[in-house]
């Protein structure tokens, strides 16, 4: 027998029809459209078989040559599928397997996977606020959510789907609920962390710290990962531990301009953790330039910066805050192994500023966000692939609604985590 790219073993068991009625389990598996399956009959000793599919489970249609008691086909849309047996005495009908097939072009014009599944991966979500506050767009969010789980089960390990803020437009119930109904269905499944956006706040004037209704939807209660968060039932500021091919990571979601106590205790556990690599996630740090926010050098020359708001919420500002170059200087810079910033904010950007370290090490600095109509309901996602040498991640930017990559040097990149 040739080898083949992929193949997917199903069990099933013959059954003998009106004899062995108990004996009715059904399995159900995602594929990728295109790709190939494998599918074998245990137990199986003599008779002439036919495979068989349907589309509805009811009208069963011959696989023409499809008479041996392995099964190779060729998935294109769900299907359902079973082997009739038929000897000297009376036919039996195999147990039935459910296929759901989905779309992901994940081969390049020569065949060749994009990505691999040897890989372990994080998904990075830009900014949704659009996909929340209208509901036209909802269900492209919906989709989003659903492909990562068909990703998932497709044999594709996701450990991670990472949100850069701004989840709502304004802040309302009716916006955070849409938002959890779709992210929930995550839940137990593949851990996923938020940060809160300036959006996600009261939009006018006077906002107070805690206007955010994060909390009230997002408490990570059904995430492995959570380890803790800097207040109580508050989900603002959170510090979580997953891995990533058995090394552990550390990440830390903080608040749209971080006041100083919060950047102290994140600081605190880097420090109490020094030979884990450590992620951040923020909502604004770094400008569309690919460089830091930094007010004490622009002023409020940069577009967004977060003293812009300072004037008409001065409740907001009543203690110090941080921007991009003050999260460097007192946490990321002197703390061993930060590896990657994660931010989004700006109205359209998509970019990385590679720094370095106290060890004179790099940390990746990303920002992906995109407000526009279409292109930011366009479904566009970033996709992290974790290759298996432990040490390089592959930075691939996909829409799962055009099912298309974007190539460029912006959009795909690669990062030496680990050296």
């Amino acid at each position: 027998m040739k080898p083949r790219e992929k193949q997917l073993l199903i069990l099933l068991f013959i059954i003998l029809t009106g004899i062995l009625p108990g004996l009715n389990a059904i399995s159900q598996n995602v594929e990728i459209n295109g790709e190939p399956i494998e599918i074998s009959i245990n137990e199986y000793k003599a008779g002439n078989i036919q495979w068989q599919f349907s589309n509805d489970r009811s009208n069963w249609k011959n696989i023409e040559g499809a008479q041996s008691e392995v099964l190779y086909h060729k998935i294109n849309g769900n299907s359902s599928f079973r082997a009739k047996v038929t000897d000297a005495n009376c036919s039996f009908y195999s147990d039935v397997t459910h296929i759901e097939s989905f779309d992901f072009n994940y081969r390049d014009k020569n065949g060749n996977p994009i990505v691999s599944k040897n890989s372990e991966f994080v998904i990075l979500i830009p900014d949704i606020q659009i996909y929340t506050a209208h509901p036209t767009y909802q269900k492209n969010l919906d989709h989003i959510i659903n492909w990562i789980l068909n990703l998932n089960k497709s044999g594709f390990k996701i450990k991670a789907v990472i949100q850069v803020g701004d989840v709502t437009q304004n802040n309302t119930i009716e916006q955070w609920e849409t938002a959890h109904k779709i992210f929930s269905k995550l839940d137990n499944i593949i851990d996923y962390f938020f940060c809160t956006g300036n959006h996600d706040y009261d939009v006018g004037k006077n906002i107070i710290r805690h206007a955010s209704n994060l909390s009230k939807y997002f408490t990570y209660k059904n995430n492995k990962s959570f380890i803790t968060s800097y207040e109580k039932n508050n989900f603002e500021n959170v510090y979580f531990q997953f891995k990533i091919h058995d090394n552990p990571f550390q990440l830390f979601s903080l608040e749209f301009a971080t006041r100083n106590k919060v950047v102290a205790w994140a600081d605190s556990i880097a420090k109490a953790n020094p030979n884990s690599f450590k992620m951040l996630l923020t909502h604004a740090y770094l400008e569309k330039h690919n460089v830091r926010y930094n007010f004490q050098k622009f002023g409020l020359s940069q577009v967004n910066a977060i003293y812009g708001w300072k004037k008409d919420n001065p409740q907001f500002f009543n203690e110090e805050l941080n921007d991009g170059e003050m999260l460097w200087k007192k946490l990321i810079y002197p703390n061993n192994h930060f590896k990657f910033v994660f931010c989004g904010h700006q109205y359209v950007a998509t970019g990385n500023l590679l720094g370095i370290d106290h060890n004179n090490k790099e940390v990746l600095q990303m920002i992906y966000a995109d407000h526009r109509i279409p292109e930011g309901v366009s479904e566009w996602i970033q996709i992290l692939e974790f290759y298996d040498d432990k040490k390089t991640v592959g930075i691939k930017t996909y829409s799962t609604l055009l099912n298309t990559w974007k190539t460029d040097s912006l959009n795909q990149y690669e990062f030496k985590y680990n050296n």
